[in-house]
């Protein structure tokens, strides 16, 4: 199977005036379907990196919250309640 089956469904076979040869050519709407396409997906993309960048943040706050308490097992540590609490009450 073709890597471009969309595109190569659409090509018109267009003579040369200067040879037997031919050009293969796309109608401008489509190359603007397909142009309107990548944009959507790349504005799809940056959303999602966007959402992972938030989970990464949430995942490194987290763990260092657990180290503390693994850290903190047997004492009290003032303050790592309040941030469990703060930490837990910021997540959707």
């Amino acid at each position: 199977m073709t890597p471009t089956p969309r595109t190569d469904a659409e090509i018109l076979r267009v003579p040369s005036i200067f040879d037997n040869s031919y050009y293969h050519v796309v109608m401008a709407d489509f190359a603007r379907q397909l142009e309107r396409d990548i944009t959507e997906l790349n504005e799809r993309l940056i959303d999602r990196q966007k959402t992972l960048m938030a989970a990464l943040v949430d995942l490194r706050t987290a763990t260092r919250i657990l180290t503390r308490c693994r850290d903190s097992a047997g004492r009290v540590e003032l303050g790592l309640y309040e941030d469990i609490q703060n930490f837990l009450h910021t997540q959707p």
